[in-house]
């Protein structure tokens, strides 16, 4: 077995930067895995930004294993979705609080 893992091809796109980036830093410096988390979640964008351009809608449900969880953790489950409609309700309000600050002057 050979001792590198991995694609032949290079990193690309915005997702790619950040990990020409990321790779300037030291392992030991936080910014490095940082770095890197990001353009892991990013490359996840562009992936379903490039499903989109050549015509398919990815099932981002499936894909995220919402059947599963479901199945198997639903306490753990209900928790992350009331969670993810807490932040939302939260930002929601402080952009509208905002948003109406600026319009009263």
């Amino acid at each position: 077995m050979t001792p590198l893992f991995g694609s032949p091809q290079p990193p690309s796109g915005v997702s790619g930067m950040l990990r020409r980036a990321a790779f300037k830093t030291t392992e030991n410096d936080l910014r490095h895995w940082l770095l890197l988390l990001l353009a892991d979640r990013v490359n996840m964008v562009e992936g379903v930004v490039d499903d989109l351009a050549r015509g398919h809608v990815p099932n981002v449900l499936a894909e995220m294993g919402i059947k599963a969880e479901w199945e198997h953790n639903r306490s753990g489950l209900v928790k992350k979705v009331a969670v993810a409609a807490a932040v939302a309700g939260v930002g929601y309000y402080l952009l509208k609080r905002r948003s109406d600050s600026r319009d009263r002057y």
